[in-house]
């Protein structure tokens, strides 16, 4: 497969998994990414700033003992409460406490005390900027309907925020629903929203474009961005405390207290990204989303276009890598890559609020990355069985390891390299076969070709062809040799030894035992020669054709082996155990000048 194909089809690839991520597939992975991103933040220590003027008013367990009353008869000690917090100075107070005895169950009188005391709630939500949370049912799925009778303290509806609080589908809460839409064509707020509308002196109003002032999911949900544990964040203080006298003095000058429930078997217990697996209080949850707002640190959801941009820049970028790099830097290459989106993706996250797609980018770039390189290893290994079907037959184990390890040396094309060729054949060829049937001069060419290939493949040398019984060979091509012409003559030496021991060997034995053989080594072009489906290696150049002619000399000139003197010149003249004989001046065809052959002896 070419690359272009491979490309389009990872892309297409890519982008069928943007697709998934922008229709909300992976949002739950992601989600659970940026749990852990809410984590290392605060280690870093990014944590957001806090709203100072935030403070958690917790109904603790001591509260009980202090009050020793039922809970169906708190109202007025809740009123005393927020009296003396608006007395402290306190410039909103968020009633974050669901309170809804059951009437029924208590005597008339009883009841009609609890309406009373709720009164003096009232009385504070009308002189004051007390908002009271509200819990609520859906009638055939419209109607909003209180269950709290302290929804009816606030005779004005403004102090009265719904709670809701949006679990997702792991249970942890994540985001804040702004607001509620009731049979009739108007919106109702929200317990966090009312109280930042009354600290920022700015209605929250939904528009065709959104949400007035903050920023949201594009579905009346506001992201809440967690400052750090809860235990951490904001500043406390107890509902006990108070209670029992505890002098506030003016310390509570234009703070937001939010009174809520703290105590171990509260309802109210959540988990969220940043609860280190302890449940959070409501209270602190409603904390967290109001400091979103104050502080205008809004998480801000990803574009459309993000997920499909950064899908496809990771299908490029894996591509390249796994295309081009080397096959063992592919595996670290590739976790590096993703490394560093998720490394961008939580800087993104840490210092801007940015939420960018993080799954989708990198299963885009994980399946681009692998696919490539799986399709390279593929082309690899065919590259191999080409060089297996080219060369196989003809050169020594070492150079196939090494033409394997280096393919691109046998694509097609030639480069000009300097070699020696060898030329071989049977001395004698024809009139030793006249006697003998096919059958018997084959089996004796298949045990002289064994014998001489053995001795050619120890040096290292490449089998060009065999024709009938003469065989071609290059030392220093494919791969580069600085000894070829020393290799070939040593070739040419335990060839001849070879055959002598044979012979004396096997006597009688019918067999091909003697041998011409001709060296030279100039500079030729070397490469494949033929096209993609059948194609062979070939070396184009004079001294090919010039060392044909020396091993033709052999005969007339009484030697078994013939170099050239550009080939002795080549190693220096002298080789150790070697001695070489001048035998003149020679003619070639083709050439003007004469060049001086020398035979080889050993001892």
């Amino acid at each position: 497969m070419n690359s272009a194909r491979q490309l389009i089809i990872v892309s297409l690839v890519g982008l069928l998994i943007a697709l998934a991520s922008w229709r909300g597939h992976f949002s739950g992975l992601d989600a659970r990414i940026y749990d852990n991103f809410f984590h290392y933040r605060h280690l870093l220590g990014w944590d957001p700033p806090i709203d100072p003027r935030i403070v958690i008013v917790e109904l603790d367990e001591e509260t009980f003992d202090v009050i020793g009353q039922p809970v169906s008869r708190w109202a007025d000690d809740y009123a005393v409460v927020v009296d003396r917090l608006f007395q402290a100075g306190a410039d909103i107070v968020g009633f974050d406490i669901l309170f809804a005895p059951r009437l029924k169950e208590l005597p008339p009188e009883d009841s009609h005390k609890i309406y009373g005391e709720i009164e003096q709630l009232g009385l504070l939500a009308l002189t004051h900027d007390l908002v009271i949370i509200d819990s609520y049912r859906q009638l055939e799925g419209k109607a909003l309907t209180s269950v709290d009778l302290l929804h009816f303290a606030a005779k004005d509806k403004q102090n009265v925020g719904y709670n809701n609080l949006l679990t997702d589908a792991d249970g942890v809460v994540r985001a804040l629903g702004l607001f509620f839409y009731n049979e009739e064509p108007r919106s109702t707020r929200n317990f966090v929203g009312r109280i930042a509308e009354l600290a920022k002196e700015s209605p929250i109003v939904k528009t065709e474009k959104g949400v007035s002032g903050l920023v949201t999911t594009g579905a009346d949900k506001m992201l809440i961005n967690y400052p750090g544990p809860p235990s951490l964040s904001f500043e406390r203080l107890k509902v006990s405390d108070i209670l029992q006298g505890q002098k506030l003095n003016g310390s509570l000058e234009d703070k937001i207290c939010l009174l809520g429930p703290a105590f171990d078997t509260s309802n109210d217990l959540h988990n969220t990204p940043m609860n280190f697996n302890l449940a959070s209080l409501g209270v602190e949850i409603h904390a967290a989303a109001l400091n979103t707002i104050l502080t205008d640190r809004y998480l801000r959801p990803p574009p459309p276009w993000s997920h499909f941009v950064f899908s496809l820049v990771g299908v490029v970028l894996a591509f390249l890598l796994a295309l081009r790099a080397p096959p063992q830097a592919i595996l670290g290459g590739g976790f590096l890559l993703m490394l560093s989106y998720l490394c961008l993706a939580f800087f993104a996250f840490a210092k801007a609020g940015l939420l960018v797609p993080v799954l989708a980018p990198l299963l885009a770039t994980a399946v681009s990355g692998g696919s490539t390189a799986v399709a390279r290893y593929r082309a690899l290994e065919s590259s191999r069985r080409y060089v297996k079907a080219v060369l196989g037959r003809f050169v020594s184990p070492q150079v196939m390891e090494e033409l394997l390890a280096s393919p691109n040396n046998l694509q097609l094309g030639g480069r000009r390299k300097r070699i020696t060729v060898l030329f071989t054949d049977i001395n004698n060829f024809t009139p030793q076969c006249e006697s003998k049937s096919p059958e018997e001069v084959l089996l004796m060419l298949n045990e002289f070709f064994n014998e001489m290939l053995e001795i050619i493949f120890r040096y290292n040398g490449t089998v060009k062809q065999f024709v009938g019984d003469e065989i071609m060979v290059m030392y220093g091509a494919p791969n580069d040799m600085d000894d070829h012409a020393e290799r070939a003559v040593y070739t040419a030496r335990d060839m001849v030894k070879r055959l002598d021991e044979l012979k004396a060997l096997k006597g009688e034995k019918a067999g091909f035992y003697e041998v011409k053989v001709g060296i030279h080594t100039g500079d030729v072009v070397v490469g494949n020669v033929g096209n993609e489906r059948r194609s062979e290696y070939a070396a184009v150049g004079d001294p090919v054709n010039t060392a044909a002619r020396i091993e033709g000399l052999t005969k007339n000139l009484e030697e078994a082996i013939l170099l050239s003197e550009v080939t002795l010149k080549e190693f220096g003249g002298t080789l150790t155990g070697i001695e070489f004989v001048p035998k003149g001046p020679q003619s070639f065809k083709g050439k003007a000048d004469k060049m001086e052959v020398f035979g080889v002896r050993w001892s």
